[in-house]
């Protein structure tokens, strides 16, 4: 299926950051690790597209997205960038930093998420006990000393291979695509980052770690068993703090499941947002100042409803929730009295 693509740059307080649409449907949106950019997800932008309205994007400082020297958040450009893009709410799908940033921004914005899929999920707020890898320790002065190369090899090192598998389980492939990305975002902020080797952010205060329970939309944690135990000890934190919220690993993977395992990662995300979206349609079905009551796909499916039989509702908030299958004549009583103004809806005449 073709879909029409756009992209472009959104002027963002101090930079403009690079962004990509394409698809049809509920809007998604993909938030990159901070070894990547918006390439990591090449393997999920077109197969998700087939069902949503997709959004990539550059983090300033990385891709074609530009750096300023000013203080910033992730939280906040992204929600300069939706409002540019006018997009009110979307489903999110977000790894490592990213899944920071989305999990923040869940909780100082929660009318903008519908659902979230965390993805090898880092935290703010969460206490690492031991002490850095010898090699994270090697990273952190390579940025600081300028070796770019050698910063970019680790960062491929790090978090394309894990600190769990033998050189010949590697896929070569994805560890060049991150090693390249890495020093493609390492060149911008070569001088941002000489004095503690990391882009700093304004942090959530008080952080995420503290307020998990405030996130109260459909969740679902992602990792690969290969990766690093604080990965996986924090995704199983999401998914024991976070109501309603479930874990799926990826076995053979490490830090960047959806790049290794694309089609398997895709099969999971899709079937969970999938899942998400069947739920809300069970949840409420508009109606019009015509009472003309509307049967969707998803619901006709879901009762194994075929043409001519009825179904009834109940109002409820300037909609109609699904309670069980009788005579459309008591449907149609119930609508006699709502106050339908305003409300938009079309009569559903497929069959």
């Amino acid at each position: 299926m073709n879909h029409s693509s756009t992209n472009g740059y959104a002027d963002i307080k101090d930079v403009r950051l690079y962004y990509e649409i394409t698809g049809e449907g509920p809007n998604l949106l993909l938030v990159h690790a901070g070894c990547a950019d918006r390439r990591m997800w090449d393997g999920q932008f077109l197969a998700l597209a087939q069902h949503y309205r997709v959004l990539r994007y550059d983090m300033r400082g990385y891709g074609n997205s530009n750096l300023s020297t000013r203080p910033f958040s992730n939280r906040d450009d992204l929600y300069h960038l939706l409002e540019f893009l006018g997009i009110q709410q979307a489903h999110f799908v977000a790894c490592s930093m990213g899944s920071l940033t989305a999990t923040d921004f869940a909780i100082e914005h929660p009318e903008k998420i519908s659902s979230l899929v965390l993805v090898s999920p880092a935290l703010s707020g969460y206490s690492y006990d031991a002490p850095p890898p010898q090699s994270v320790l090697d990273l952190i002065a390579a940025r600081q000393s300028g070796n770019l190369e050698r910063a970019a090899e680790l960062q491929a090192q790090i978090w394309a291979n894990g600190f769990k598998r033998s050189p010949n389980q590697v896929n070569l492939q994805v560890h060049e695509l991150i090693r390249q990305m890495s020093l493609d975002a390492l060149n911008q902020q070569k001088d941002a980052i000489k004095e503690t080797g990391f882009l700093m952010e304004e942090p959530l205060q008080p952080p995420a770690m503290g307020r998990l329970e405030q996130i109260n939309v459909p969740t679902l944690t992602i990792a690969g068993d290969m990766d690093d135990d604080t990965v996986l000890a924090i995704a199983d934190l999401l998914a024991t703090r976070i109501a309603s919220a479930q874990k799926a690993v990826i076995h053979g993977t490490a830090h960047l499941p959806n790049m290794e395992k694309p089609k398997e990662f895709n099969q999971i995300a899709l079937y969970d947002l999938f899942s998400i979206r069947r739920r809300k349609a069970m949840e409420a079905v508009t109606i019009s100042s015509k009472y003309q009551v509307v049967i969707p796909r998803e619901i006709r499916k879901q009762f194994n409803l075929k043409p001519g039989q009825k179904i009834m509702f109940i109002p409820y908030n300037n909609t109609l929730r699904v309670i069980l299958v009788r005579p459309i004549k008591e449907a149609r009583g119930m609508l006699k009295g709502m106050n339908t103004d305003g409300i938009r809806e079309e009569i559903d005449e497929q069959r």
